[in-house]
């Protein structure tokens, strides 16, 4: 690049960052020059309490017209969950009903008053940054880890770390809300689509994968107290069947803090993949998130000033594996034990592994996300 274009880059670079509200797909093409100097610039990232975030990067001025290119990459941040103009806090959630029991973590499940669409409780917080033309970025940790878990990414954290984890059988009350511990692993990562959605908005793709590991001890507890004589509950014969070969000498459940995993079942820390029941390529494909149609789900584009959009990602074309009982638990359970009865014993009562088949229009693991976007630019 000419020094009088890197020069440019380094007076205009805040006004490159603004311009993407415009939207950014179609400004792209004209702003966004590849850099061609072997010198970055940078300036601190965001502030984001608790992340370690990225810097601002842009080419260096003055730099000879034939030094290798340095990427422009501008940081962004974002949550799960989102504030709604009438101050209802709506957090995301991930749901499994492919069987005898539905979980789902973020429960309780509400719907929002302006659009009927049901929410969630859970809430993160993340930043990565954006490279410029691509419109490709990454979170990504830095450095990755915490606690047993090499691969947690803490540039995305689950804020508060515990989740609601709710099961629930049709016409069976009653059944305990539990405690989960959630975390991502490995690098996640974002695109913005070329083209802007059809109200204008960003089209906005993230693709990744998590887990969460819960003490199943008081549901299992719970079902197997509905089994005795006196019983006000009467369980489903199939559970009934499942749960017979249960003993319970007496108080909770144990062994049963057991881990669900979704994405690259690898980076969660996975060790046995053919036990999950899927096959290689789906025990390492990332989850699909997007603001477009995925399944029965339909997102909602990323509107408003790019430094701060709200958006609602989904995904409800992903398998889920079957409960291997040595997955690396997620931090906060870090001598988590899981029996391979309890995983057997959870794996039916779930149906997992729970693999989508668009031929038939099964798609039983949904994933819905309102969250929020911003480009961050310090200067």
């Amino acid at each position: 690049m000419a020094p009088l274009v890197t020069r440019w880059f380094h007076r205009h670079r805040r006004l490159v960052a603004l311009t993407l509200a415009a939207p950014l797909a179609s400004c792209l093409g004209t702003l966004a020059v590849p850099a061609s100097t072997a010198v970055a610039d940078t300036s601190p990232g965001p502030n984001v309490a608790g992340l370690n975030c990225a810097p601002e990067q842009y080419p260096h001025g003055g730099a000879p017209r034939n030094s290798p290119s340095v990427p422009y990459e501008i940081p962004f941040t974002g949550t799960l969950g989102q504030t709604t103009p009438q101050g209802v806090k709506e957090g995301g959630y991930l749901q499994i009903s492919n069987s005898l029991v539905t979980a789902t973590l973020g429960a309780p499940l509400q719907p929002d008053p302006t659009t009927g669409a049901m929410y969630g409780t859970v809430f993160a917080k993340l930043c990565g940054v954006m490279g410029l033309p691509s419109e490709q970025g990454a979170i990504s940790g830095n450095p990755y880890g915490l606690g047993n878990d090499p691969n947690y990414n803490n540039n995305f954290v689950f804020s508060p770390d515990q989740i609601n984890v709710s099961l629930s059988i049709t016409g069976v009350p009653g059944l305990p809300v539990l405690s989960a511990y959630g975390a991502a692993d490995g690098n996640l990562a974002a695109a913005i689509e070329k083209k802007p959605a059809a109200n204008g908005g960003l089209m906005l793709d993230f693709y990744g994968g998590a887990k969460s590991t819960s003490d199943f001890g008081p549901a299992l507890t719970s079902l197997l107290t509905a089994l005795a004589p006196g019983s006000a509950v009467t369980l489903p014969p199939a559970i009934q069947s499942l749960l017979g070969g249960v003993t319970q000498p007496g108080g909770n459940v144990s062994g049963a803090s057991c881990t669900i995993a979704i994405g690259n079942l690898v980076a969660a820390g996975v060790k046995n993949l053919a036990a999950t029941g899927l096959t290689y390529a789906q025990a390492t494909a990332p989850v699909f998130l997007t603001t477009g149609t995925s399944g029965k789900l339909t997102g909602r584009p990323a509107t408003g000033p790019v430094t701060g959009t709200d958006a609602t990602l989904v995904a409800n074309d992903f398998p889920v594996g079957a409960i291997v009982p040595d997955t690396t638990p997620a931090p906060g359970y870090s001598s988590a034990v899981c029996t391979q009865s309890n995983a057997n014993l959870l794996n039916s009562l779930l149906g997992l592994p729970s693999i989508p088949d668009p031929a038939t229009g099964h798609y039983p693991n949904s994933f819905y996300a309102p969250s929020t976007f911003g480009v961050f630019t310090s200067s």
